[in-house]
């Protein structure tokens, strides 16, 4: 697989954001969020489970997306933030 553009990690990012603010206030684990992109072809570029949960904790660092543990693991569960949803309306 080659390596995403900026381009390509840009809309990675919106895309992940998009999904989380649509199904707000649910929480979801990278996996599922992986499989959500890639199986409604949200993004029509190869993507990792690796690549979702760098531009999620991306997101959580802009303060757009907020992460809850797994009470007996440690599995993040990303859920979409006021800001993060402000973010997506604005930028549509």
């Amino acid at each position: 697989m080659t390596e995403p553009t900026q381009e390509d990690i840009e809309l990675l990012r919106a895309a992940v954001r998009a999904y989380l603010v649509q199904r707000r206030p649910a929480a979801f684990a990278v996996a599922s969020i992986h499989g959500a992109l890639v199986n409604r072809r949200l993004v029509d570029f190869p993507i990792t489970a690796e690549q979702v949960a760098r531009e999620a904790d991306f997101l959580e660092g802009l303060g757009q997306l907020t992460h809850h543990r797994a009470e007996l693991g440690s599995t993040k569960f990303y859920s979409a933030t006021s800001a993060g949803v402000l973010a997506h309306e604005r930028a549509r």
